[in-house]
């Protein structure tokens, strides 16, 4: 199990139109359909007599994005310009415009532009190389239903704008919550550098690293050391966009032993919240069966302190007449109860414990079925 587990995903758009058709979140506004291609690792859009408008429709209703958009334009004439737009109604359009200057000669282009909604404020950015952005200015616009996205102005003349990619994302900074004041966190690379350390501050429950300076997504992990000085570091790779929120969730993993015909076994992993078979009680056999369960810390680093193993209901009650748990006594059940608990698991020491069950009256129901749930608790401090 991670250090941290994403609780809410912060890319909302990505496309590098590698298909052959755009996608249906797409609303295009545009006279003629053959003015507009998406393929081959481009969406490109073509002046005509009138204006061509796309807007991605989902951003109608999200208050707060970031909009990167990777283009190639070289405009050539006066009045060909395109780029980002906000459209409330004809009185109120906002746009962010890469355009022919006339009076100076020059293309007015960017290869990246941003485009940042803060509730009814948009701000627009222009950037070299997508990690470094200067800022172009700002405007209100009140709407409760604006429209949001690509445009090219009408002209029978003019270069396309080539869109090479679209990045839509909730921020541009990723959050770790579930802190206490003191934990420090560590935003890693993928070789294992850190970039940077945040500390959970007093009333605080989380930190923030803003993601601008190294890219999207970036590749790479968090590791959390607590005030006592208990580190956890995971192994897991991640891919951390903007908006992202990762919640300090370390767990041990649960695994339960199965063996083959043959005496051989395979430590079988559990997933949360979801419903394992662990086999067959006919009648002729033993009343009970013993089940062995292995508790596994799989961090780099860490030591989970007084885990609790508790039995819970799943899908009925018969558990608590049928069901036990017992710790491992040098191979063999200890005493049963309905938990179990372990003083501390470490990375180099697995817990082991016992689940016994116990085979229902099937005088009246040949298919009676024995569920149940495990509850895993523990601390970090």
């Amino acid at each position: 199990m991670g250090t941290v587990k994403r609780q809410e995903k912060g890319l909302i758009y990505f496309d590098e139109f590698n298909k052959s058709e755009l996608d249906s979140g797409w609303e295009v506004l545009t006279d003629d359909h053959g003015r507009y291609n998406a393929d081959h690792g481009v969406l490109e859009l073509r002046h005509g007599e009138s204006p061509i408008y796309m807007f991605y429709t989902e951003l109608t209703r999200i208050e707060e994005f970031v909009m990167d958009v990777k283009n190639e334009y070289n405009p050539t004439v006066e009045g060909d310009s395109g780029g980002l737009i906000v459209y409330a109604d004809d009185e109120n359009v906002v746009k962010l415009e890469e355009y022919f200057d006339a009076e100076k000669g020059i293309a007015r282009s960017y290869p990246w532009i941003r485009l940042v909604r803060s509730f009814n404020v948009y701000s627009a950015y222009w950037s070299e190389d997508g990690k470094i952005w200067r800022f172009i200015g700002n405007q209100e616009v009140i709407s409760s239903v604006p429209k949001i996205g690509l445009f090219l102005e009408s002209g029978t003349q003019g270069e396309p704008l080539l869109i090479n990619h679209i990045r839509i994302q909730r921020s541009t900074r990723v959050k770790v919550d579930n802190l206490k004041q003191g934990y420090q966190v560590e935003l890693r690379d993928q070789a294992g550098k850190i970039l940077e350390t945040k500390i959970c501050k007093y009333e605080n429950t989380s930190v923030m690293f803003d993601l601008q300076r190294y890219g999207y997504p970036l590749t790479g992990s968090f590791a959390v050391t607590l005030p006592d000085h208990n580190r956890f570091e995971a192994s897991d790779i991640l891919s951390i966009y903007g908006g992202d929120t990762y919640y300090f969730e370390p767990r041990v993993d649960l695994y339960y032993r199965e063996y083959s015909d043959n005496g051989e076994f395979l430590d079988m992993r559990l997933q949360d919240n979801q419903e394992r078979f662990l086999g067959y009680m006919s009648s002729g056999q033993s009343v009970t069966e013993n089940v062995l369960f292995i508790a596994k810390n799989s961090l780099n680093q860490g030591v989970f302190q007084n885990v609790n193993f508790e039995l819970a209901s799943y899908r009925g009650d018969q558990y608590q007449n049928v069901v036990r748990l017992a710790p491992d006594v040098e191979g063999e059940p200890g005493a049963w109860s309905m938990q179990v608990n372990a003083t501390e698991i470490t990375p180099e020491s697995p817990y082991q414990f016992w689940v016994r069950v116990e085979r229902l009256d099937t005088s009246t129901n040949y298919e009676a079925q024995v569920t149940f749930g495990i509850k895993v608790s523990s601390t970090y401090i």
